[in-house]
């Protein structure tokens, strides 16, 4: 059985079995990790693989299995400035003053016909 040398983050350099590691692959950039758990110290450990690499260790028996990114990675950012605490002080202030909420209520009760008015 093939041996792999790989490194623990606790106790340096380890062989391992290709049953006692694990490579996942992501669907949408090719770039795979290998984890094992160190037989020493029991430490799960996450390694960055080159293509080839990943190739070569697949081609040794090794498992493996994909993933794909978050699809709200993909989602369209939007426009303007990130929300700064300044925003969100404001907000808190805006909620907890019942002038503003009323007349944000108000103006919502307009944009939906009064449908929202037997509140």
């Amino acid at each position: 059985m093939t041996t792999i040398k790989a490194s623990c983050s606790d106790c340096g350099n380890i062989n391992l079995m290709a049953d006692e590691v694990h490579i996942r692959i992501c669907e949408d950039t090719n770039a795979g990790d290998l984890a094992f758990r160190c037989p020493t110290c029991r430490v799960t450990n996450v390694k960055h693989l080159e293509v080839r690499v990943i190739d070569l260790l697949v081609a040794s028996g090794v498992s493996w299995s994909t993933w794909r990114l978050p699809l709200e990675l993909s989602e369209p950012k939007p426009a303007g400035n990130p929300i700064d605490h300044d925003d969100l002080l404001a907000f808190h202030d805006a909620l907890t003053d019942g002038v503003t909420w009323e007349l944000a209520l108000a103006e919502l009760d307009a944009e939906l016909g009064d449908a929202s008015s037997s509140r």
